[in-house]
């Protein structure tokens, strides 16, 4: 029993309904609810940084939660933030993927927020490239925000937080779609995808270069949930089509042929 406890000091959080959830995780029976804290709508989604959950709440806007003592989260601060859909945090700054087709009215974009104090949270920087498109997903790493839309990937150059400018863009070329999970590694950005009436998909763009054409790397007509790398691998979650579950790959960079061939031979097994 005390082995269990040991391995359960782990903390996560998630988003759950209309609160969050903290709860120790590293065992298989240790999943327990440590603290929660009710809100007015469920969190889309949740990022966590230095001891603050931020979350992008439906259609209120961003909130940072007071994380550091997990049985007793607390909200600290506030920003009205229109139809966010997605959050990622890297330093001092929050970027959110912000408007989508069920707010027309809404200006769609990429909102750059000063988190450094997170009871004070300000916006400090907007970029929404012309055409409506529905921004759903959104992943940083380095000195770029990388942004899921309807049909596609744009690349932001966020060095200047205060400016930030698009400068590269990837293409899909089914409509009705969007992209609903990105995972960056190295060179390449790992986008999963979901299309209506219910198709689902994932792609992988080159983004070692900026540019107007970002290519595509890989596809699959399968995917649709969580993507994440790790390790050399990459987990891809599926939600219908072929199977429900996992998916297991190698990265990109050990295919040489960039899939011209359409040859996948060497993409693991689906883990069911």
């Amino acid at each position: 029993m005390t082995s269990r406890r040991l391995m359960c000091r782990v903390v996560a959080l998630l988003g759950i309904g209309v609160g969050v959830l903290a709860a120790p995780v590293g065992a298989e029976d240790c999943l327990e609810t440590v603290g929660t804290l009710t809100l007015p709508v469920f969190a889309r989604r949740v990022a966590v940084s230095g001891g603050y959950a931020y979350l992008a709440e439906w259609d209120r806007g961003l909130r940072a939660i007071d994380v550091s003592t997990p049985s007793a989260p607390v909200e600290v601060g506030w920003l009205d933030v229109s139809a966010p859909w997605d959050i990622a945090v890297s330093g001092d700054y929050a970027y959110v993927a912000s408007g989508n087709r069920d707010f027309p009215l809404d200006e769609p974009g990429l909102i750059v927020i000063d988190v450094s104090t997170p009871s004070a949270p300000v916006g400090v920087g907007f970029v929404s490239p012309q055409g409506h498109y529905s921004f759903s997903a959104v992943a940083v790493s380095g000195s770029y925000a990388y942004v899921g839309k309807e049909q596609g990937l744009l690349m932001i150059d966020v060095s200047t937080p205060s400016a930030p400018v698009v400068v590269g863009e990837g293409g899909l070329p089914y409509e009705g779609l969007y992209v609903r999970n990105i995972a960056v590694s190295g060179d390449y950005a790992y986008c999963s995808w979901v299309a209506f009436p219910g198709a689902t998909g994932f792609t992988v763009f080159d983004v070692s270069t900026p540019s107007t054409y970002l290519p595509e790397r890989a596809e699959l007509d399968d995917g649709g949930g969580g993507v994440a790398v790790s390790g050399g691998y990459v987990y891809l979650g599926y939600l219908e089509n072929k199977s429900v579950g996992l998916g297991i790959y190698t990265e990109c960079p050990v295919f040489s042929d960039g899939f011209e061939s359409g040859d996948t031979s060497a993409w693991s097994a689906t883990v069911p």
